[in-house]
């Protein structure tokens, strides 16, 4: 929501402390969708992939989210790995 909204300071302050947490369920998935909304598409493959590997639990959800930026939503690299994961359309 804060890149979103071009609130890039605290979207970045989220990333930091996302990337620490160890307790989070979902942390790489949700570190995946920031660095998207932040404009970092290559980085938030890498978080993708390692949401997929690890099982987190909403990977399965990524095509649902609306709101994933289209620089994501047509990426080459992104398309192979929905493919891989076998959430292609």
């Amino acid at each position: 929501v804060y890149a979103a909204r071009g609130e890039f300071e605290k979207a970045e302050n989220e990333l930091r402390r996302l990337v620490n947490l160890s307790d989070c369920p979902n942390r790489r998935l949700c570190t995946a969708f920031l660095l998207a909304g932040l404009g970092r598409i290559e980085e938030a493959v890498d978080w993708f992939e390692q949401s997929a590997d690890a099982h987190e639990s909403h990977i399965a959800t990524i095509r649902k989210i609306p709101t994933a930026p289209i620089e994501l939503r047509e990426h080459p690299r992104f398309l192979e790995f929905l493919g891989r994961v076998g959430l292609a359309d």
